[in-house]
């Protein structure tokens, strides 16, 4: 729901395959009933204020972030 949520989704292997999906949603209702179904979700809110991403901050950090990890878990994977 939040950017330590991200931290701990990029850092940590899914352990089944609800855990390979990141939910992106505009409201903290809806983030926090998919984390109680099982499935990981982020909430981005209008602006960015340190513990949620807004949506640019989103395309700026957090894409970015997914892609370093992304890469980082191919080559030591191979």
């Amino acid at each position: 729901m939040n950017k330590k949520f991200l931290k701990h989704y990029m850092e940590t292997n899914p352990e089944g395959t609800a855990q390979t999906y990141i939910f992106l949603v505009d409201n903290q209702d809806i983030a926090l009933n998919i984390v109680m179904s099982g499935y990981q979700a982020l909430c981005l809110v209008q602006e960015d204020d340190g513990y949620y991403f807004s949506a640019d901050s989103w395309f700026t950090i957090g894409i970015l972030g997914l892609l370093f990890t992304v890469v980082l878990n191919a080559i030591f994977r191979n």
